[in-house]
C-alpha cells in the first residue's frame, strides 16, 4: 500500500518516545494516520505509525526500532512529483523541526566526541544530512580511534551507521572498529560491515 512512497524527502531523528507527542501535533487535522505497523519478524522496526494527508501526496513515518529504542520519522514523497509536492513535504519537515523536540546534527557535531551521548551518537545516522557526511564521517572516525571513547559510544556509532544507505564511503571507519580490543564492539562492527557489503553486492 505504501511501497510507491520510496522517495525519502527528509529524515528527522527525535529525543522523544512517547507515540503520543506525535499524535498530539499530527497535524492540525491536516494528518491522518494512514497505516499501523506492528512487526516481529523485522528485528529493526518494533512500531511504525504513518502519516498522510488526505491527497496522499507524501506520508510521514513514525518509527521505533528495536535496537535503541528511540524514534525517528522518514518523509517521504512518490516518485516524480512536481515541485509543490516536495515543497510541501519540506515545509512539513520545517514544521516538525519547530513543533518537536529534535536533535540537531550541526549541535552534536559541535560536540567533543567523548562527550557524546548514545542518543546523540544514534541521532548522527537516524537523522543523516549528507550535506553533513564529511563532518560526520570525521566525528564517528574519532569515536572509532581514541582511547577515550567508552564501548557504549563505540557501539552507538557503529549503530549509527547502519542507518545511513551510504556503505562506501562509512565502511572504512566500520573497519577500524573491528579491530577495537573490545570483542563486542569489533563483533558488531563486522557484522555490520558484512551486511553492508551483502547490500553493495545486490
Amino acid at each position: 500500500m505504501f511501497e510507491e512512497y520510496n522517495v525519502i524527502a527528509h529524515r528527522v531523528s527525535l529525543k522523544i518516545s512517547d507515540t503520543d507527542v506525535m499524535d498530539t501535533y499530527a497535524w492540525k487535522k491536516r494528518w491522518s494516520v494512514g497505516g499501523l505497523v506492528t512487526s516481529e519478524d523485522n528485528e529493526d522496526i518494533v512500531t511504525e505509525s504513518i502519516y498522510r494527508p488526505a491527497d496522499g501526496s507524501y506520508i510521514v513515518d513514525y518509527i521505533i526500532d528495536k535496537l535503541t529504542q528511540e524514534p525517528f520519522i522518514l518523509i517521504r514523497v512518490q516518485e516524480n512529483v512536481d515541485q509543490d509536492t516536495l515543497d510541501t513535504a519540506y515545509r512539513v519537515y520545517k514544521e516538525i523541526l519547530a513543533k518537536l523536540p529534535i536533535y540537531s546534527l550541526s549541535n552534536i557535531l559541535e560536540e567533543p566526541e567523548t562527550q557524546l551521548s548514545e542518543g546523540e551518537i544514534h541521532a548522527l545516522g537516524k537523522g543523516y544530512d549528507p550535506d553533513l557526511k564529511t563532518e560526520i564521517q570525521t566525528t564517528l572516525s574519532t569515536l572509532a580511534t581514541s582511547t577515550e571513547t567508552t564501548p557504549e559510544q563505540k557501539k552507538a556509532a557503529i549503530i549509527a551507521i547502519g542507518y545511513i544507505s551510504d556503505p562506501k564511503n562509512f565502511n572504512p571507519i566500520l573497519e577500524q572498529f573491528t579491530q577495537d580490543s573490545n570483542s563486542e564492539v569489533a563483533e558488531l562492527a563486522q557484522s555490520m560491515l558484512q551486511a553492508g557489503h551483502a547490500i553493495l553486492n545486490r
